[in-house]
């Protein structure tokens, strides 16, 4: 049960398809309930004509598509009417037409990118009388706090208690990050029952065509309030300025911060930034090949301590080092302790000076290039998306009581 796939070109469309499909590789059948496709722009992909309940194949993935409320994700209000309309939709069609879905089936699997696709998948898996598996990517309760929620407020309390609940009801837990692990474990759920496996991406090197007289950056993906984007065109500049280069910086995506980054460049300051609209993986494909670093950016909160954006992935599976900006953290160390990138987790003064120091030297061009090669042979050793999509269907198997493939249980 995920509530973005395929086509749509999302972090949690890319990891459930890429394991659905990792899984029918290894001779396992895989049903896959999603909605018809409409992120990020709310529209109904062109070809899809809406139904009840569609059902396609996806390469060998057999794929329901269930109806959705499709509207531009703009605001925090239109996210939870997005899905609680996948709950509420997938949910009818569970109870009144489960003939449709043509099981039997051993296992339900809810990814929780937001709780209600989790809650969908347990409604399905107390309907087919089957174990229930959840997968949090993210615990959405911290990011409300992260980004300015109460914690005591009224909406961080209800959602709280839905992702902990669902949590509590899964047979089996799989979080992306050990930050999210120890949370759950912290809030009474138990440690026996939850698996760390984390995001990825299989090694796909860009052939690069960089400019020698420019420094290229792109930020690409969600542009939310998390990220705090706006904040992180200064230091683009600022990284430029000390490698002595002209800065060039390209921000690809849509969300609801799009507004205030169109209102910091719209300014004469920035005249090296450029927006633009989300497009297909196929299509990025070229703005990757450009860029000498990609940005990924947090809000400097502790509730973000535990995030790893999959976009650090998507970045170093390309053979392209990250440049982070946010809290002192999972994401942080893993950039650092690998040496794929550069992090700035301190103050405006430290950070300034990581930055001067690093393309202050005579050296950093070498030094990039080496990022280069351990960001790949990093991707390949830990995190291509066959390891890790073995690792779920370990947990999968040890919810039904089988290990299918003899791979274990981490």
């Amino acid at each position: 049960m995920t509530q973005l796939y395929e086509p749509e070109n999302v972090a949690g469309a890319f990891r459930a398809s890429d394991h659905a499909r990792a899984w029918c590789a290894r001779g396992h059948e895989v049903t896959v309930l999603t909605g018809w496709p409409h992120y990020p722009k709310g529209e109904i992909f062109e070809g899809y004509e809406v139904d009840a309940l569609g059902e396609e194949w996806c390469g060998p993935v057999r794929v329901l598509r269930s109806r959705v409320v499709a509207r531009p994700l703009t605001s925090f209000v239109r996210r939870i009417q997005n899905g609680l309309g996948f709950l509420w939709f997938g949910a009818l069609n569970a109870v009144f037409r489960k003939r449709d879905f043509k099981g039997p089936f051993d296992v339900v699997f809810g990814t929780s990118g937001t709780v209600f696709a989790g809650w969908l998948g347990f409604v399905c898996a107390r309907r087919f009388k089957l174990p229930f598996v959840v997968e949090f990517r993210d615990l959405t309760f911290e990011q409300m706090v992260a980004t300015g929620s109460r914690r005591e407020g009224l909406g961080v309390r209800l959602m709280k208690a839905a992702e902990l609940s669902l949590a509590k009801r899964g047979d089996r837990i799989v979080v992306l990050t050990e930050g999210f692990r120890d949370i759950l474990v912290r809030e009474g759920v138990p440690l026996s029952k939850i698996f760390v496996v984390p995001n990825g991406a299989d090694p796909c090197p860009v052939t690069r065509e960089v400019s020698p007289d420019v420094l290229s950056f792109g930020y690409f993906g969600t542009l939310g309030l998390s990220q705090d984007i706006p904040s992180t065109i200064e230091w683009v500049a600022r990284a430029a300025c000390a490698a002595g280069r002209e800065p060039r910086y390209l921000i690809i995506g849509e969300g609801a911060a799009r507004g205030d980054i169109e209102k910091t460049i719209g300014t004469d300051r920035y005249p090296f930034c450029e927006l633009l609209h989300g497009m297909s993986k196929d299509d990025l494909e070229k703005h990757y090949a450009a860029c000498d670093m990609t940005v990924v950016s947090l809000r400097k909160a502790e509730e973000f301590a535990s995030t790893i954006p999959s976009k650090v992935f998507q970045s170093l599976a390309r053979g392209i080092p990250v440049l982070f900006l946010g809290p002192e953290g999972e994401c942080s160390r893993l950039v650092s302790e690998n040496r794929v990138g550069l992090v700035l987790t301190g103050t405006p003064d430290e950070d300034d000076r990581v930055l001067r120091e690093f393309f202050g030297s005579p050296d950093w061009e070498t030094e990039l290039a080496a990022m280069r090669e351990r960001a790949l042979a990093l991707m390949d050793e830990r995190y291509s998306r066959r390891a890790l999509a073995d690792r779920v269907v370990s947990v999968l198997g040890d919810a039904v009581g089988v290990n299918p493939d003899g791979c274990g249980v981490s």
